[in-house]
């Protein structure tokens, strides 16, 4: 357990820098972000300040966040960190992979991940296992990625159990195991749910129209499917649903007849 120390962000610095956000020319999203937590007099409250960086991190995550908005978030996450809250840090560490904190930094990434994952965070295991699978600013290591996304695998993370697969089925880091390969992307079609989004994105998977595409996307996003957050935060994303799928789907082809 971590002792905390003194807070980064008091509550009159808190106020302060919300303050500035809302009179700043920032986009609306996160003068709506910090309002949604106002209380019936509209007056901005900093009780929960990690909830309150939370809203204003993810609520465009698209986009690079204001440095006006990225000192906020990042001073409340870091405090949160103190107090061992590993969704800050897995929450922090996406702001870094993804370059929306200002700076694309993989080093950083992947030392918040590595903390999270020390509190036995799942999203931030599968997140290592990336940077170790790709080579994230450390180098290709299929050992450490096997290690890391094991254990989401395990805890049934579709995303991880994925990855497991493909690398049986190339034979990285493991012997190569066309049958384990099949038995695992097999595993990830048995849920109803997923067979059922599967169809439709089959369905709509050779179409050209941007709108079939849209309706195929919103469809997939609307549909809730246990362990299938495909995140780099701790906040789901479910627009990277359909980008999953259709990578089971081509990996399935192979499987179909077999």
């Amino acid at each position: 357990m971590t002792v905390p120390g003194p807070k980064m962000l008091s509550e009159e610095r808190a106020l302060e820098m919300l303050n500035a956000i809302m009179q700043s020319d920032v986009d609306a999203c996160y003068k709506e972000a910090i309002l949604s937590l106002a209380n019936e007099n509209g007056e901005i409250q900093v009780e929960d300040t990690y909830e309150i960086s939370a809203r204003l991190a993810f609520c465009n995550p698209k986009e690079t966040l204001p440095a006006i908005v990225s000192e906020f978030v990042s001073l409340a996450f870091l405090d949160e960190i103190e107090n061992d809250n590993d969704a800050a840090m897995v929450d922090l560490g996406s702001l870094y992979y993804t370059g929306r904190i200002g700076e694309q930094n993989y080093t950083e990434a992947i030392k918040y991940y590595k903390m999270a994952d020390a509190c036995g965070n799942l999203i931030a295991s599968e997140n290592l296992g990336y940077c170790y699978y790709y080579g994230r600013d450390v180098e290709v290591d299929y050992k450490a990625a096997y290690h890391y996304f094991i254990k989401p695998a395990l805890a049934g993370r579709l995303e991880s159990m994925y990855k497991i697969g493909d690398m049986y089925a190339k034979g990285l880091y493991v012997n190569q195991d066309e049958g384990m390969a099949k038995r695992l992307i097999r595993a990830l079609m048995t849920d109803a749910t997923l067979l059922a989004i599967f169809a439709f994105v089959w369905a709509t998977a050779s179409t050209t129209e941007p709108a079939a595409k849209e309706t195929s996307r919103q469809r997939c996003s609307s549909i809730s499917v246990p362990n299938f957050s495909i995140t780099h935060s701790s906040r789901t994303a479910t627009f990277s649903r359909e980008r999953c799928l259709r990578a089971l789907l081509k990996k399935s082809k192979r499987f179909a007849k077999s």
